[in-house]
């Protein structure tokens, strides 16, 4: 988030943004004092913008209100400017959708770098890799955090050094405890920080320049464009245009944005293409689904490993309906991969239990959550029909041997709450892939029939293809693997095993830091390096929480969950 301040910093004529929540209240940089923090709260970041002659066009999802509460009204209210025009849609007594909406993450600037991914600017996805449980600090003091939105932000007085909490107001989330309720109260506090943790937040957006930026704010564009009309709004809400294709003078004229990415150190270059999940209802286009038919060209096309970071998985199940084929093209690679004695594997990681509240199973309050375990499981691996039940049925994959082709994880964290031992899941809420150190495909497309099939939710994604290729290792083989694809994994895993400097006290080397994520295909690290790491871990989180942790293996009936 700190990379979207600092670009909306940057912004000479136009910001777009569409979330499915947007949450104007939020801070994007966490640095320093409360006072210093202040001025990097998007609502004040946009209309200072608009207040330099910046167009600021914005897209909310339009909820409805009765089933979920997301906040667009009052976001919208809340942004009011010449320079800004907040639509929502769909408007249910126009549009007459009601179960579908707009799941995309996008913000763009100047039409030449955009952000692409499963992160809302919305309370509770701002995280790091320490992913802490706890914010006991002090609050700011409420006079301190103005309600309102001026157009102009002026900080006066003394620089307040104190430090205070990181997760302000409604920012300090855990759904499983209590979903959000009252969004145009930002600042209330909705938990007992003395007794309850947060829920962290794991996900992963991504940052293209040039040409590829410029797919992301046609189809912003296209959006806009279409819902004026369908909504027939007055000028005020005017008609967008595309800028020319991207060029080389225009990349030296450009070059502010593009040091954005430099200066963070983030940039590689890579083939880099739009893919989205829109039809009629959403973008007024044809039904489109390049985001399923990537994903599936990709686990065809994969030689050794695939990594998945996923907050659904619900597949390939022809007898309920469920239509998109990523299980089955799963099913097929890995048969492929048995039947010519290959080793293959795939690592897909996934929220242990999916974020609605959690705190009475089996009543009425946890049946949706309890919905979509079951058919999380139902897909992957109980029952004949699932992917693991088709593997050892259909191809003859025996049951024990699954396991080393496939294998599906969580994450959890601890930490302290007043001197006593806490712990949480780690909400995995990314939607990547990554082939072979070679693709990798971000964007906000989880894996079910709303994300996939294009005539449900609409979605956005970046399919990235490495041109820059380094010397590698694929199960001991020596192996050429793409510069960014490659880093992102090697992040990922070190992320999940511990091992950043960033996660040790002090900012150290880990000392298991001469653990090597390098192979991820080989049973050195896939046997006896991650997998070992996750039974070993499931165990300890047992020996020290016992009946507190959910779900475990251990937990087979309602009446235990009540204990």
């Amino acid at each position: 988030m700190s990379d979207v301040a600092d670009a909306i910093l940057a912004a000479k004529d136009e910001i777009y943004i569409t979330d499915w929540q947007f949450s104007p209240h939020i801070l994007l940089k966490r640095e320093g004092s409360h006072k210093n923090r202040l001025k990097w709260r998007l609502d004040y970041l946009l209309l200072k913008k608009a207040g330099e002659g910046v167009r600021v066009f914005l897209q909310a999802y339009k909820e409805l209100e009765l089933a979920i509460q997301l906040g667009s009204e009052y976001a919208q209210k809340l942004l009011k400017h010449p320079n800004v025009v907040f639509l929502r849609h769909p408007d249910v007594f126009i549009a007459g959708v009601l179960l579908w909406g707009h799941h995309e993450k996008i913000i763009i600037i100047d039409q030449t770098l955009a952000f692409v991914g499963g992160i809302d600017l919305a309370f509770g996805r701002w995280d790091n890799e320490c992913h802490m449980i706890s914010d006991h600090l002090p609050p700011p003091s409420p006079e301190s955090i103005p309600q309102h939105t001026p157009t102009e932000l002026v900080l006066e007085g003394d620089e307040d050094e104190g430090q205070y909490q990181q997760w302000i107001g409604k920012d300090f989330y855990n759904p499983f405890i209590k979903d959000f309720v009252e969004l145009n109260k930002p600042f209330d506090e909705g938990y007992d920080r003395s007794k309850e943790p947060r829920m962290p937040w794991h996900d992963i957006a991504s940052a293209v320049y040039g040409p590829a930026a410029r797919d992301v704010a046609r189809h912003f564009i296209q959006r806009h464009n279409f819902t004026k009309r369908e909504q027939e709004e007055g000028e005020e809400v005017p008609y967008l245009l595309p800028r020319k294709t991207f060029s080389q003078s225009e990349e030296q004229e450009t070059g502010y944005l593009r040091d954005i990415l430099t200066t963070a150190g983030h940039t590689l270059t890579t083939s880099a293409q739009m893919l989205r999940s829109v039809c009629e209802w959403s973008a007024g286009v044809p039904l489109e689904h390049s985001i399923m038919n990537a994903w599936i060209q990709a686990i065809d096309k994969a030689e050794h490993f695939i990594f998945i970071e996923q907050q659904f998985f619900i597949s390939s199940l022809l007898k309920e309906n469920i239509t998109n084929g990523v299980a089955e093209a799963l099913r097929l690679r890995i048969a492929r991969a048995y039947r010519h004695g290959q080793t293959f594997r795939v690592i897909i990681v996934m929220p242990l239990l999916p974020s609605f509240p959690a705190e009475k199973f089996g009543e009425k309050e946890t049946a949706v959550l309890e919905a979509v375990l079951h058919w999380n499981y139902y897909t992957l691996s109980r029952g004949e029909d699932s992917l693991f039940g088709r593997l050892h049925k259909e191809d003859r994959i025996p049951e024990d041997e699954i396991k080393n082709y496939i294998s599906v994880y969580g994450l959890r964290t601890h930490g302290e709450i007043n001197w006593t031992p806490k712990s949480e899941i780690v909400y995995v809420h990314s939607k990547l892939m990554v082939v072979d150190d070679r693709i990798t495909i971000i964007g906000s497309a989880n894996v079910n029939d709303r994300s996939m099939t294009g005539e449900r939710d609409s979605e956005v994604a970046i399919r990235f293809e490495d041109k820059e290729m380094i010397d590698g290792t694929m199960n001991g083989q020596p192996y050429q693997v793409g510069k960014f694809s490659h880093s992102i994994r090697v992040h990922l895993f070190k992320e999940h095993l511990g091992l950043l400097p960033s996660q040790q006290k002090g900012g150290v080397e880990s000392p298991s830091s001469d653990i090597s994520v390098e192979d991820p295909a080989s049973d050195e690290f896939y046997l006896n390096t991650w997998m070992k790491a996750a039974i070993n871990n499931t165990q300890l989180y047992k020996q020290v929480f016992g009946g507190s942790m959910v779900p475990t293996d251990d937990t087979v009936h309602y009446k235990q969950l009540k204990q």
